[in-house]
Order: structure tokens, then sequence, then C-alpha cells
């Protein structure tokens, strides 16, 4: 009986460890890569559409809900994303937000999909603010003037192909890691103003 003791939780850990291995497996596929280049483009264009600066305010509204719910998405393997656009003072503030659903997304992979969507969406050489909240979404904001932010508008992502990725990996896992060394590490009631 006194095998049942050890048994049980060692059966628990590996039965964890196995269905977070096929999660990220499923994650780092082209295919997968190839979902989420197509999901930011549209999340991109429609933000960069809604944005408007008569918009811009401190208060949520059912408008600016579904707005945000139109920025969104998930994809098969439940990546998750969100891409505004806002106007403050006299920057473009552009924010992209980030989780893997029903799990914490380790550092070591959401680097490649922050450097990805960083890299697709035409903010590569931007300046950025990275942080992390407790329930483990990634938070990335890029404060841009408006001739940075028109450059930007007018930059039009490509979806890569297949025989893109092996050069595409490396590029957007070394710009990921850059973006790792910077990460702030936030409460969700930091990130709510609270």
């Amino acid at each position: 009986m006194s095998w049942l003791c050890w048994a049980v939780p060692l059966a628990l850990i590996a039965s964890f460890a196995v269905l977070r291995l096929v999660g990220y497996r499923k994650l780092f596929t082209t295919g997968h890569f190839i979902e989420l280049a197509g999901q930011l483009a549209r999340i991109r264009e429609l933000a960069l559409r809604e944005m408007d600066p008569a918009k811009a305010t401190d208060q949520i509204d059912l408008e600016a809900l579904r707005e945000l719910e139109a920025q969104s998405f998930s994809t098969s393997a439940g990546l998750c994303g969100v891409y505004t656009v806002k106007r403050s003072g006299g920057e473009f503030v552009h924010y992209f937000s980030m989780s893997w659903r029903g799990s914490f997304l380790a550092m070591s992979g959401a680097r490649y999909f922050l450097g990805f969507a960083r890299r697709f969406l035409g903010l590569a050489d931007a300046d950025f603010r990275l942080r992390l909240s407790s329930r483990g979404v990634y938070h990335l904001s890029f404060a841009l003037t408006g001739e940075r932010h028109q450059s930007v508008a007018r930059h039009v992502p490509q979806i890569p192909g297949p025989a893109d990725f092996p050069a595409l990996f490396t590029e957007c896992g070394v710009a990921g890691q850059e973006m790792v060394g910077a990460v702030e590490s936030v409460s969700d009631d930091e990130l709510l103003g609270g």
C-alpha cells in the first residue's frame, strides 16, 4: 500500500508533463505559425481601421468591448491574443497581449511568439515595453511618434510559407531573447491600474 502513496502523485506529474509536451508540440508547428500570421494580419487591420483618436478614453464601455473582441484571436493550439492601437497624447500606442489558453506559457516558448508578432506587425526595430502578469499573460506595448506610426501602418505583413520557417524561427528566437531580458513582472491589479 505504501507504493500507492508515491505512485499516484508520480502518475499525475507524468500525465501533466505529457499533456504539456503535446501542447507545446502543437504550438511550435509551421502550420500554427502560419495560422498565427493570418490571425495577426486580421486583427492588425481591424486595430488600424478602428483606431480613432476621438475614442481615446479611460472608461470602458460596451462599444470598446465589442471592438476589443473583434481585435482578438484564439488559434487552434490555444494561443490567444489581442492587438489594439490607441492615441495617447502625441503618441500612438500599439499594444499586443498574448497568453496560452488553460496554462502558463513559459518565457522560453513565449519569446518565439513575441518575436514573431513584433516582426510580423512591422515593429521589429521599435522600442518596446514587455510585462508579464501574475496570470501568465504577456503584455507588449510600443509608443510610437506619428511618423513612425504611419510607417508601421503602411507596412504590409507577408504571411510566410513553410520554406521560410527555419530561418524565421531562428530570427524570432533571437529577437524574442532580447525581449525576455527586458520583461517586467507585474500583478494583474497593477496592469488594471488598481
